[in-house]
C-alpha cells in the first residue's frame, strides 16, 4: 500500500482512506447498507458495474461498485497479492493528486475478503460538475495527459470522455493511474486511444510516426481496434 494512505476494519469490511482523512461511521454504513443516501442520478447499471450520482454527508459524490472485477474467478484470485479495484482506482486517484492534476478526489474505498480474495467493494469520490470537453479544451486536454505522463503514470483510460471542464479547468475523471509497462510505447498507445475517441484532437497530439515507439504504439492500436470491430460483429451475427 502506498505511504499516506490508511486501512482500518469495520467489521467484515476494510476501509481506506488517506491518512487524517475523515472516517465517518456513519459515512461506512450507508455505503455498505446503501440507506441513508440520496440517489440523484444513475450512470450505469449492468453487469460490469453500478455508477450512482448521491448525496451523502451533505455532498455530492460517485459511488462506484466494479461488479465484474468484484465476481470474475480470475480476477478475484489475484487479490490475493494485489489491491482489490476499489483500493486500487483509490490508490491511483490518490498518486494523481500528488501531482497536482486536476481530478476525480478520492473520499473512501471499501472492501471485503473471503479466503483472502476480494468478493466485494465499493468506491466512494467526489462529484465533478462538469461537461466532456470539445474542440476548445482540447490543448488542455493534452497538456494534462503530457502532465500524468510526465509524472511517470499513465491514465489508464484516456477517453475523451473522461475529461470534463468545469468551467475553469480541465479535470480528469475514471482513470486508473499505473506505471507505464512499455515505456514510451505506452505514452503513444495512450495518445493514441484518445485520438480514437475524439478525431479531431489529433491536430493537437504529438505523434512523431518516424519514431520506433510511435510506430509500434499505432500498429498496436490498429490491431486493438481492428479486434474490437470484429467481436462487435460477431456478437452482432450471434444475435441474429
Amino acid at each position: 500500500m502506498d505511504t499516506g494512505l490508511s486501512v482500518e476494519r469495520y467489521g467484515a469490511w476494510r476501509v481506506l482512506t488517506a491518512v487524517g482523512g475523515k472516517f465517518d461511521r456513519a459515512v461506512v454504513e450507508a455505503v455498505i447498507r446503501r440507506k441513508d443516501l440520496t440517489v440523484l442520478a444513475e450512470l450505469k447499471n449492468d453487469r460490469r458495474s453500478l455508477v450512482r450520482v448521491v448525496r451523502l454527508d451533505g455532498r455530492r459524490m460517485v459511488l462506484k461498485a466494479p461488479r465484474e472485477k468484484n465476481r470474475r474467478p480470475w480476477i478475484r484470485f489475484t487479490t490475493l497479492y494485489r489491491n482489490g479495484a476499489a483500493f486500487a482506482s483509490f490508490v491511483g486517484m490518490e498518486r494523481l493528486k500528488r501531482l497536482d492534476i486536476d481530478s476525480s478526489r478520492p473520499v473512501m474505498a471499501l472492501e471485503k475478503r473471503r479466503w483472502g480474495m476480494v468478493v466485494d467493494s465499493w468506491l466512494l469520490y467526489e462529484y465533478v460538475d462538469g461537461r466532456v470537453c470539445g474542440p476548445g479544451e482540447y490543448q488542455m486536454v493534452v497538456d494534462q495527459l503530457a502532465a500524468i505522463h510526465a509524472g511517470g503514470l499513465l491514465h489508464g483510460d484516456p477517453q475523451i470522455r473522461n475529461f470534463l471542464f468545469d468551467g475553469t479547468a480541465v479535470v480528469t475523471i475514471d482513470a486508473a493511474p499505473k506505471r507505464p509497462l512499455w515505456g514510451g510505447i505506452s505514452r503513444y498507445g495512450e495518445l493514441f486511444y484518445l485520438r480514437h475517441s475524439a478525431p479531431d484532437i489529433e491536430a493537437f497530439l504529438d505523434l512523431p510516426r518516424h519514431r520506433p515507439a510511435c510506430m509500434a504504439a499505432a500498429i498496436l492500436s490498429r490491431l486493438y481496434w481492428g479486434w474490437r470491430d470484429l467481436k462487435k460483429k460477431w456478437k452482432r451475427r450471434r444475435k441474429h
